[in-house]
């Protein structure tokens, strides 16, 4: 997957779950400002992936 299509994937699974970019922010430990960057597609692949591996048991997104 390219950036993009990793940051859209991650804001349709956010809005299918009715969660707004600060919900997500929260439960990931991050800023609003990075859920927006991450899908802007404005992010480093591994940073995120690791984040996002670590923290998939707090948020009930399939990113895992």
């Amino acid at each position: 997957m390219d950036q993009q299509r990793i940051g859209q994937f991650i804001q349709e699974q956010r809005k299918a779950h009715g969660m707004t970019q600060q919900d997500l922010a929260d439960k990931l430990g991050v800023t609003n400002k990075a859920v927006s960057k991450w899908e802007k597609g404005i992010f480093d692949t591994h940073q995120i992936t690791s984040r996002l591996r670590l923290t998939c048991g707090k948020v009930d997104l399939q990113l895992c």
